[in-house]
């Protein structure tokens, strides 16, 4: 029988590789054939954190973790160290032991170099070898903690270096981090993070091979602003929650993906306008004319993504949707409570002008956050007005998804969603919103106009639809119904009035639908499922549960029940081949109603789940 102990010394090296180092080393004491084997391992992974347990961090322990590695690193038998970690965050070794150990890693070829350093302890900070910002073989460099010092000797040069991570480190003087940027020819992943005060003014990055740059500051940074020059650059992500300060960058050409997080936004726009895909999260500052005026251009964007957190965001969107003829995506999400500011009704949205975008291309409208201010209400409106080829629309209210699964509603609402399995499927809609004053509005006229809408839009669904209804207006329920009778794949949830026989008028027919999905929610759910069966003549799959969150109220009464009539729907005798039932409960009358209904008119079955709850 075979052991490990037959296998060959490369074959048990690459084994060990895939254990934490701490984890290796432990299994030197196995016999005298694995004593030294770890100290081939390619990867080394020194993390105190997880090397040191809680109940072990007294000093000694701290010492000895520091001695193991200043012993066995400088004896380390591999040829090339592929990778080596070193995460110190216990006060376990001190600032000055970082260099000699970082000039190791580079003497063996190091490809992948970590070094994390936090120590309140010690008021040194740790120095980086002169060797490394010379290595040759370096292509990926991660620095991350205040006390270490990022001092950059003229002659830098990493021809290799792809990837740098420069997270919350300290900068020798002004020219460090331009200087080691500009020295790295192959460099395309640049991350750069601060969490205070910097110690150099302008922050100035120029690479002309950098492809991907990740900028984030929070509280300051620099009263000198940033330089910016990087005509290669496809994805561009900034967080700037920091003072106001001043941006400079060239154009960026390449660029395609941007991530714009903060307050002062302008100026990155003006150097951003070839993207197809823009996110920005912001808090926008009303200035009458300051967006539309500017008339920044994005003639390639397709996708917008919006979160905003005070009022008077309309300022900044209509105009981006002016200026972005060929968006075919519009994501939007408001955290606005209406209490950072009065709402400029009057010229916020210019009813009479219509983005170019609204008309030819955006297919798809998703909109979070909805809570019923004046100013959703009048850019729904704009939108549902003047959309021409809208394909998908999204609309959610923060009440309704914080508070649907925690307990009863008092007050009913309103939500429908269709959610596409497939690329090419049809559309999907996805509605939500709350019966009250200052939201849609759900009665009398306006309910009229609303649907109307509403209807209008669903005309684009033709192949799946998820319906959710806890409306009790029955006229909603059907003008809704009407608008998506092509659809092939329908998910029903609807909580009705339990003593309507019909839930819906007749002759709306599903002459296209195959397969069916409902949801149990209300007492006499059968009524409306016989309905959908009987008006669903091509029917081949069948799919009824129960919703784990609503709880069915009502009587049922069995002679009045649809399954207790007589009519049999043609798709039982002609075309429905799968039928599944979850949650059936033989304790419950209409489920037995309904399975002996079922199963005597089912014709044309070829397979049959039922699973008792």
């Amino acid at each position: 029988m075979a052991t490990l102990s037959c296998l060959s010394d490369d074959l048990l090296v690459k084994i060990l590789s895939f254990l934490p180092t701490k984890v290796a080393v432990s299994t030197s004491i196995l016999s005298k054939q694995w004593k030294f084997l770890w100290m081939w391992l390619p990867k080394l992974d020194y993390l105190d954190y997880r090397d040191i347990t809680n109940s072990c961090t007294s000093k000694s322990t701290l010492v000895r973790y520091r001695d193991f590695i200043d012993k066995y690193l400088p004896l380390h038998r591999a040829l090339v160290i592929e990778s080596l970690r070193l995460i110190f965050t216990l006060n376990s070794v001190q600032p000055e032991d970082i260099k000699p150990w970082a000039a190791i890693a580079v003497s063996r070829c190091v490809r992948e170099l970590s070094i994390s350093y936090y120590s309140l302890h010690y008021k040194s900070v740790a120095l980086l070898p002169c060797s490394l910002y010379t290595c040759k073989s370096l292509v990926t460099l991660k620095l991350e903690g205040k006390k270490i010092l990022v001092d950059v000797p003229q002659m830098v040069f990493l021809p290799l270096l792809k990837n740098l991570e420069l997270e919350d480190v300290t900068y020798a003087n002004e020219d460090s981090l331009k200087l080691l940027v500009s020295s790295c020819p192959v460099l395309e992943d640049l991350s750069i993070e601060r969490y205070g005060e910097a110690n150099v003014g302008a922050i100035v990055v120029i690479s002309s091979s950098l492809q991907r740059f990740y900028l984030s500051m929070y509280n300051t940074w620099s009263s000198d602003g940033f330089l910016i020059d990087t005509p290669s650059l496809k994805y561009f992500k900034v967080v700037d929650w920091g003072d106001s300060i001043s941006w400079l960058t060239t154009h960026m050409p390449e660029l395609e993906e941007a991530d714009i997080n903060g307050l002062d936004i302008e100026d990155i726009l003006k150097s951003i306008t070839t993207v197809k895909r823009l996110s920005l999260d912001t808090f926008f500052s009303f200035q009458e004319e300051s967006v539309d005026s500017v008339g920044i251009a994005f003639n390639q964007l397709e996708h917008l993504k919006l979160h905003v957190a005070n009022d008077n965001w309309s300022m900044l969107l209509v105009p981006l949707l002016k200026y972005s003829p060929k968006l075919r995506v519009l994501n939007l999400h408001t955290d606005v409570y209406g209490t950072y500011g009065e709402y400029y009704e009057q010229g916020s949205i210019d009813q009479s002008s219509v983005p170019k975008c609204l008309c030819d291309s955006l297919e798809t409208f998703e909109f979070s956050g909805y809570i019923g201010t004046p100013e959703e209400r009048d850019f729904l409106t704009f939108i549902l007005k003047n959309v021409r080829p809208l394909k998908s629309l999204s609309i959610s209210s923060k009440y309704i998804f914080d508070h649907l699964y925690k307990e009863e509603r008092k007050k009913p609402f309103v939500k429908a969603q269709r959610q596409a399995q497939q690329p090419d499927a049809g559309s999907l809609f996805d509605w939500c919103g709350r019966r009250q004053s200052s939201a849609i509005p759900t009665t009398g006229d306006e309910l009229n106009t609303f649907w109307f809408s509403f209807s209008s839009l669903c005309r684009f669904i033709s192949e799946e639809a998820d319906i959710s209804l806890w409306l009790k207006n029955e006229k909603s329920t059907e003008m809704l119904l009407k608008s998506i009778t092509t659809v092939k794949r329908l998910s029903v949830r609807v909580r009705f009035n339990s003593e309507e026989v019909n839930v819906y008028s007749d002759g709306i027919v599903f002459r296209q639908l195959e397969n069916l999905k409902l949801y149990k929610c209300s007492e006499n759910w059968s009524n409306l499922l016989v309905q959908l069966l009987k008006d669903s003549p091509n029917l081949q799959i069948l799919n009824l549960l129960v919703d784990d969150f609503i709880h069915c109220y009502g009587y049922y009464d069995p002679l009045s029940s649809r399954s207790n009539q007589g009519f049999v729907p043609k798709c039982l005798l002609n075309s429905l081949e799968t039928f599944k039932f979850e949650g059936y409960n033989s304790d419950e009358q209409e489920d037995r109603d309904f399975l002996s209904f079922f199963f005597k008119h089912a014709c044309c079955l070829k397979s049959t789940s039922v699973v008792h709850m």
